[in-house]
């Protein structure tokens, strides 16, 4: 024992033995106050005041209010408590005591949880808080607070709304190490505290390493190392599938054999799993959630994975993994349950050494069963003297209910609450309900009991108040409720009031502002001098926020956190000029020195006498005057005037009159004047002559003056023409024109420019203008110059789709449309290749390889689909599956032409079978011939056979790849001549829409064609016996069982019906001779299944039933027997169906029955045997007696007999051989009759 253990251990027996004297003693001295003070206190003084409600004095953990406020200028800063407690690190300012007492049951390493809200924890001492899971510590003490030990184990798990803040609530797990007397008890203090001060995370050695992604016995399963062995979880089933303690002796065992060869093992195997199997290993059932993990514990829970039946809720159950024990809570059960141990002790159980234990003290072999309510506590344990350990299991509720147990075929326990036989009786109301199992170096009764005491019984541990250290803040609310525990001094702290002053400055990097004083708080109603300064082109705009106007600087007065946004705006100059120098002048308005971003400003020129103003030039462009500019930049505008030097006249050469703009006598160079021409009545304008580039028909024209201008007007008699639109052919379209008429009659005058738009009609498309105009353009545009007729032509609007074929094959085209197709209707193309070729591509207005596509009409349109010679083609074969084989391939080439014939035929090797084709073949032909049309490649599928395997039931044990089923109170029995089902009389035995516990006898099949043969000896005559053959499997729906039998209704029916899913199908169903039922014979091939029966089982003594479809995948094959109650009679009759043999055709004739007992001799004499060889069963014992001749001698036995035993007795436990040695007498007398004629 290490030295802290020691001193612990020293420490609590002396608490034991000598602590209620000492504290009497203690006490005896002291006088425990009845009451206690609360010394307030302010800081500074005079700068605040602190109300107490109540007064004092006070009593223990009386709860007291304190609200601190403070003067004018001045706030509350936080509260100070004054303590003279032991504290164990200064480090830690909040801490919880917490008692665990042993409650009257010796302890060792006693895990003690308890559930602790931080958060309330703080709120009992006035503060709030966020807590720091790394700052949670846990040190022992002794009863004047002296530390024992501060490193004791713990773990904190988080409640699931656990919130730093809010609710800083969990359970915490700590380890009281070394031994606990039963009346002690142990004082630990809980030290946690704020976040932010760098706690380091605590150090705490595992006791328990967690694995949860791992696998056992194929499935997904949780690993759990421990001090005392390593278990597996199946995260699937909800059950314990191996515990291997620290000498690597699974003592579960759970595997993938049969029933309790390993399949029905496990813990707690709450459901059977023909029942659902929850709460059992090897399932796939449940879900699994991991709630928690640490150190020293591990919780997690499992449910019911699918949506249960309306009416019920799923099964839920908690798990907690200790170091050395597990805990399991049930948390919801839908019905009645029992919680088992279903294992292998040591390994493998051992009936005549292994031995059970009960609370009562009783000691029974592990082969003796029993069934009774263990009274007051409920606990058992199953030993193995050999390895020196047990596995202990206990119920924490004392019930009445049967507790029970027993082992099956000397493969495994059965230890278990709340069953009888195979029946339930836990109570599913009483939830939540909780049993401990675990592993111990314990074997007798005195020796386990302190150690499943410690693992069940519960302690008592209670939490007390919490604590604050001596100069811990209490918190900075005004006001808070305190816990007295004591005599508590308390001081409020209060502070001058101070607040920030957060300048910022708009745009960011166009100026400052400088704070006078510049400090990062201002105390209440201190004066801060703020002053902007723009940079080099901005101005100071103003302030904003909680400070206004355009001041600068300004002053502001701080009576709160205060913000100030100083604006700062960028300004530009407009600088004016003129051209030539006194030409004229410039103003602008505003008239200012400078010009805020955006800002727009009125700009007007003035000409002196004597000028024209031109234009502008520069920051502004345009003759407009007065502009307007809107100022974004630095501007230098230049008002250009020229002098006015120059004339300007226009004239009309007669029928219309002139006019224009400015008319003035003189004009500068570059002036603009626009003139007008008006013509008279009955007259269009003509055009202009004179001083011009070239003469012009505008009107209104600007002239530019350039010097001296005279201009005369044209006007000329106005002239109408017709224009006449016509469509070809009538209704195919329409036409239109503009502008409309502009002259007498719906004619236009001459000259006059109209556009002519062709629309064709539906389904038509225009082809081009005749007569006065021509082209094919629309719309199109003429001058009226005479009368005029235009002609627009429409034709149908289709095209032609032109297909071409290179190499030998076809396009198909849909619509198949020889006159053309429309513009926008969808044609698809579809490449045929002739035999032997193949489709390559399309090439023209379709590309790609597709061999159909789609094609959109545009317009007349050209397609090419090119064709290829096919081949040559590859043939790859390739083998899977389990087994092994080859394939003969005939003939066998690199490459194969189109339309070679190949024959592929599988010989399997001799353990295997040929299975199936899969790839470019399918089905299971043998051989299988081919037509290569292009590349294949084909997988010939071989397999070990999983069976079924043909069986002559000539032993007395039944082979391992039989599995016996659906019993209850059937038996099952072998003769070593057959296999016997018997079925008792009174309750159903039986498979219907609402019964499937016929008892039955199953092996493994595989999903493939298969024949059975079965030879029945017994008959059925009463109604509703039934035998026969069952296979088992699964459709869509789910589960399926096809059973094909013969039954009695009054007469022998062969009869099939297909179960699944509660429901029961009828396949088949025929009247037969009650001498014929003695063979039934149940073919499959695909889908297709044949049933037939015999009274010889000869090839030609075969009578076909019937067939019919079913479609299943096959897994499992077997007999079975039933009966069922007839409708008046309240008892199903007894039953005992005898199976002579069990044969699969594929693997050919059943050897011979071998006999029980085969006798042979060496030498000469006789062997009798009693009871004769011939009338042998199973489990008889016969005598066999070795008589030598006259003079000769009996000299022993051999074979599976060895010894000179005589007579010898041998028990028929399977067949058996043996043989008897003579030796012979050297002569011999033989009398020979006389005979006299």
């Amino acid at each position: 024992m290490n030295t802290k253990a020691t001193l612990r251990t020293f420490l609590i027996i002396c608490a034991c033995i000598l602590g209620m004297s000492i504290l009497l003693a203690t006490r005896s001295a002291e006088a425990a106050p009845d009451s206690f003070g609360l010394t307030v206190k302010v800081d500074p003084a005079g700068k605040g005041t602190v109300n107490v409600s109540p007064p004092p004095p006070y009593s223990e953990n009386q709860v007291v209010t304190l609200t601190a406020t403070p003067i004018a200028g001045w706030t509350f800063d936080k509260w100070v408590l004054e303590s003279d407690i032991a504290w164990w690190d200064n480090n830690w300012d909040y801490r919880v005591p917490v008692t665990a007492a042993a409650a009257g049951y010796a302890r060792k390493d006693k895990p003690a949880e308890f559930d602790l809200n931080f958060t309330a924890l703080w709120d009992s001492l006035g503060k709030t808080g966020t807590l720091d899971p790394n700052s949670i510590r846990v040190v022992e003490v002794d009863g004047d607070d002296n530390v024992i030990d501060d490193s004791v184990p713990f773990q904190f798990d988080k409640a699931t709304d656990y919130n730093a803040a809010g609710k800083a609530a969990g359970t915490l797990v700590l380890i009281m190490e070394g031994n606990t007397p039963a009346g002690a008890t142990r004082t630990y203090h809980v030290y946690f505290d704020v976040t932010g001060k760098g706690f380091a995370p605590p150090s705490v050695p595992n006791q328990i390493t967690f694995t949860p992604d791992t696998v056992d016995e194929a499935k997904p399963a949780y690993r759990l190392d421990t001090p005392v062995g390593t278990y597996y979880y199946h995260t699937k089933g909800g059950g314990f599938s191996s515990f291997n303690d620290l000498n690597g002796n699974d003592w579960i065992s759970w595997n993938s054999a049969p029933e309790n060869a390993g399949d029905f093992r496990g813990i707690p195997n709450i459901v059977h799993p023909n029942n659902g199997g929850f709460f059992h290993p090897g399932r796939n059932v449940m879900t699994t959630t991991l709630i928690s993990q640490g150190p020293i514990k591990v919780t997690f829970e499992s449910y019911e994975t699918k949506n249960p039946p309306a009416g019920r809720d799923r099964w839920r159950g908690r798990w907690e993994v200790y170091p050395t024990y597990v805990t399991f809570t049930m948390l919801h059960a839908p019905y009645d349950y029992y919680f088992l141990y279903e294992g292998t002790p040591g390994g493998a159980l051992q009936i005549n050494s292994d031995f059970v234990v009960r609370s009562t003290g009783v000691q029974t072999l592990a082969g003796v069963a029993w069934e009774q309510d263990l009274p007051d506590e409920e606990w058992a344990f199953v030993a193995d003297p050999t390895v020196g350990r047990a596995l202990y299991m206990a119920s924490h509720i004392d019930d009445l209910k049967i507790d029970t147990y027993g082992q099956q075929q000397g493969l495994m326990t059965k230890l278990g609450f709340g069953r009888t036989g195979a029946s339930p009786l836990l109570d599913k109301t009483i939830v939540p309900r909780q049993f401990t199992w675990g592993i111990m170096d314990q074997t007798t009764f005195d020796g386990a009991k302190p150690v499943i005491y410690n693992a069940y019984k519960d302690l008592t541990v209670n939490a007390g108040a919490a604590e604050a250290r001596a100069g811990a803040s209490l918190g900075s609310t005004p006001s808070i409720n305190f816990t007295i525990t004591g005599q508590h001094t308390i001081t409020a702290v209060f502070k001058p009031q101070q607040f920030t002053l957060n300048v910022t400055v708009s745009p960011a990097d166009k100026g400052s502002v400088t704070k006078t004083p510049n400090k990062t708080t201002y105390y209440s109603d201190e004066i801060v001098t703020l002053t902007a300064t723009p940079v080099a082109g901005w101005v100071f705009a103003g302030w904003s926020g909680d400070l206004t106007g355009s001041v600068n600087p300004a002053t502001v007065t701080i009576t709160k956190d205060t913000n100030v946004t100083a604006t700062f705006a960028q300004s530009f100059t407009i600088t004016t000029s003129v051209n030539p120098a006194g030409g004229g002048s410039v103003a602008l308005n505003p008239n200012k020195a400078t010009y805020q971003p955006g800002e727009q400003v009125q700009v007007t020129a003035t000409p002196n006498s004597g000028y024209s103003f031109t234009g502008w030039s520069g920051g502004l462009t345009g003759t407009i005057n007065p502009a307007t500019v809107t100022v974004n930049s630095n501007l230098n505008i230049t008002a250009n005037f020229s002098a006015a030097t120059y004339t300007f006249s226009a004239t009309s050469a007669g029928n219309g009159g002139v006019s224009w703009t400015p008319n003035k006598t003189l004009y500068a160079s570059g002036d603009i004047v626009t003139v007008t021409a008006t013509p008279d009545s009955g007259y269009y304008f003509v055009g202009w002559t004179g001083d011009l580039p070239s003469p012009s028909s505008a009107n209104p024209l600007d002239v530019t003056i350039t010097g001296n201008t005279s201009i005369v007007a044209h006007f000329a008699p106005v002239v109408c023409y017709t224009l006449t639109t016509v469509v070809n052919p009538a209704g195919s379209g329409t036409v239109t024109i503009d502008p409309a008429p502009n002259c007498e009659g719906g004619r236009y005058t001459v000259g006059t420019m109209v556009t002519l738009t062709a629309t064709p009609g539906d389904q038509k498309r225009f082809v081009g203008w005749s007569g006065g105009i021509t082209g094919s353009t629309s719309p199109v545009t003429v001058a009226v110059n005479n009368d005029m007729t235009a002609v627009a032509t429409f034709t149908d609007d289709v095209y032609p789709l032109t297909t071409t074929v290179v190499g030998s094959g076809a396009i198909a085209k849909s619509p198949d449309q020889p006159n053309g197709y429309f513009i926008g209707q969808e044609v698809t193309l579809t490449a045929v290749p002739a035999p032997g070729w193949e489709f390559s591509g399309w090439s023209g207005d379709v590309t790609g390889t597709n061999s159909t596509v789609p094609i959109t009409i545009t317009g007349a349109m050209s397609v090419t689909a090119t064709f290829t010679t096919a081949g040559p083609f590859t043939l790859t074969v390739n083998t899977a599956g389990n087994g092994s084989g080859a394939v003969e391939i005939s003939p066998e080439k690199a490459e194969y032409d189109y339309g070679d014939i190949v024959d592929l035929t599988p010989v399997p090797a001799p353990d295997s079978v040929f299975a199936g084709w899969s790839g470019d073949a399918s089905g299971a032909a043998n051989p299988l011939r081919l037509t290569m049309t292009g590349d294949k490649n084909i997988t010939a599928t071989f397999i070990v056979p999983a069976g079924p395997f043909s069986d002559n039931f000539n032993s007395c044990v039944l082979a391992s790849r039989w599995s016996v089923e659906e019993v209850g109170d059937a038996t099952v029995s072998y003769t070593g001549r057959s296999l016997k089902i018997q079925v008792p009389e009174g309750s159903d035995h039986y498979i219907n829409k609402s019964l499937n516990n016929a008892p039955r006898v199953m092996q493994d099949a595989d999903n493939r064609d298969l024949e059975i043969v079965v030879k029945i000896d017994s008959d059925v005559t009463q109604s509703y016996q039934t035998q026969g053959i069952l296979v088992e499997g699964t459709t869509a729906a789910g589960a399926t069982i096809l059973r094909v039998d013969f039954t009695y209704n009054g007469v022998v029916t062969l009869y099939s019906g297909a179960w699944s899913t509660g429901k029961l199908a009828q396949k088949l169903s025929q009247s037969i001779a009650a001498a014929d039922a003695n063979y039934l014979r149940v073919n499959r091939a695909g889908d297709k299944w044949t049933i037939s029966y015999s009274a010889t089982g000869a090839d030609d003594a075969w009578q076909v039933a019937g067939d019919f479809k079913y479609t299943m995948t096959v897994t499992r094959a077997g007999v079975f027997a039933g009966n069922l109650r007839a409708t008046g009679n309240p008892t199903a009759p007894a039953l005992t169906a005898e199976f002579d043999y069990f044969q699969n055709t594929a693997e050919g004739p059943l050897a011979e029955d071998v006999p029980l007992l085969t006798v042979n001799k060496i030498g000469i004499g006789t062997v009798t045997a009693n009871p004769p060889i011939d009338q042998l069963t199973c489990g008889q014992t016969v005598r066999l007696t070795a008589t030598p001749l006259p003079g000769g001698t009996f000299d022993g036995w051999s074979g599976d007999a060895i010894g000179t035993q005589n007579p010898l007795s041998m028990l028929i436990n399977r067949p058996r051989t043996v043989t008897a040695t003579f030796t012979s007498p050297d002569t011999f007398t033989i009398s020979l009759p006389v005979i006299i004629r």
